[in-house]
């Protein structure tokens, strides 16, 4: 089974990261245009592989809003 690298965070992570940034769950979805229930399925590693597209939207998002590395993503 595909392990992220050691070196990449996870999107719990990222919204993790996004949340102490001060987004909402509800902010996060209309930013990344998502759904709320998606993000709230990211936050909570209900899915952890998303599509291509909603990874890179939250991403990009997580990457403009400027957030701290997460810690290391590893199972």
């Amino acid at each position: 089974m595909p392990q992220n690298r050691v070196d990449e965070p996870s999107f719990e992570s990222m919204i993790a990261g996004l949340s102490q940034a001060g987004l909402s769950p509800r902010d996060i979805a209309h930013a990344a245009e998502i759904s709320r229930v998606t993000v709230w399925r990211l936050a909570n590693g209900s899915s952890p592989r998303p599509s291509y597209a909603t990874g890179a939207a939250i991403e990009r998002l997580w990457r403009a809003a400027g957030c701290p590395t997460p810690a290391k993503h590893q199972r």
